[in-house]
């Protein structure tokens, strides 16, 4: 019986490295291979190199939901992005006092005098106010709208309605005069704000 023993490793950074005569059945790979007075280099191992870890720059800014322990530092000459400033309820209020919200016109009827004991009608008509502003660099969409009105009839009372009132025969807004006199009616408007940045 033959036994024919054939081996051979083709390394991509070495030489090819066969057994030698006088240890047949020696697998390339085993230190055995080389004789050690051999002079001849062995096959260089492939080293596989460790990944490096590079945090996401993304994850590293002030404003990232989870931010990373490591972060890559900036270079010099390349200032860290600055966080948007927030737009505050309070910045909106004084933007919409500079503004000026619309005033309404009291409308009275009858004109100019009523009678004592009977209903005098109060009304006024709302007025639209949408506006774009830009505040802290962001544009602002704000929308007023009227809610409620407070009517001052002239002689020390008032009534406060979510109604703008409506003029006759439709009248929902009145109000009964006990005796005679002169007298200065105006409304109230309250407003809520809307916005949208």
């Amino acid at each position: 019986m033959i036994a024919t023993f054939l081996s051979f490793a083709v390394l991509a950074t070495g030489p090819t490295i066969e057994p030698l005569p006088d240890d047949p059945g020696i697998s390339i790979g085993d230190e055995r291979t080389r004789r050690p007075d051999s002079r001849e280099p062995g096959p260089n191992p492939i080293a596989t190199p460790e990944p490096v870890y590079k945090p996401d720059p993304f994850f590293c800014r002030p404003q990232a939901p989870f931010p990373q322990e490591t972060c890559i530092p900036y270079p010099e000459d390349e200032e860290p992005p600055r966080a948007q400033p927030v737009v505050t309820p309070g910045q909106i209020e004084r933007e919409v006092r500079r503004l000026r919200l619309p005033s309404l016109r009291l409308t009275v009827q009858p004109p100019n005098a009523t009678l004592v004991n009977l209903p005098t009608i109060f009304h006024t008509t709302p007025r639209r106010f949408d506006r774009t502003v830009t505040v802290l660099g962001s544009t602002v969409n704000l929308r007023a709208e009227a809610i409620s009105y407070t009517w001052h009839h002239g002689d020390q009372t008032q009534q406060v309605t979510t109604d703008p009132g409506s003029a006759y025969p439709n009248e929902t807004v009145t109000h009964r005069y006990l005796k005679r006199g002169e007298v200065t009616p105006s409304v109230d408007v309250t407003y809520q704000i809307t916005y949208q940045i």
